[in-house]
């Protein structure tokens, strides 16, 4: 991984982080997002990264979002979007505690 993708990758992790923190989404969980205004915090990455595909994507039920946004955008791997996910479902974190996570995430994944 170059340097460059490498900033850029924390800088849209950082990106997520501030957007869980600013109030703007209400959080839900088992879903990516629910109609009107709940959205887990894949979804929320979903809604910043890539918003035009929410088309293609099962809301009802849907923990996660394209790989666009998980690979791409934010460089996770499976098993830290497992454990996103998990927090935000299984652990009721709120998206404060979710946010330092991220923020604390190693850069694992290639591109």
């Amino acid at each position: 991984m170059s340097e460059v993708d490498l900033v850029l990758i924390k800088n849209n992790r950082q990106l997520l982080a501030d957007a869980l923190r600013s109030g703007k989404y209400q959080q839900t969980q088992n879903q990516l997002r629910v109609r009107g205004d709940g959205y887990c915090c894949m979804g929320v990455a979903q809604d910043i990264f890539a918003p035009g595909e929410w088309g293609s994507l099962v809301m009802d039920y849907q923990s996660y979002p394209s790989e666009v946004v998980t690979k791409e955008c934010l460089a996770l791997t499976g098993e830290q979007i497992n454990t996103l996910v998990d927090a935000n479902d299984l652990r009721n974190w709120n998206f404060h505690e979710i946010a330092e996570m991220i923020e604390n995430m190693p850069i694992l994944a290639g591109k």
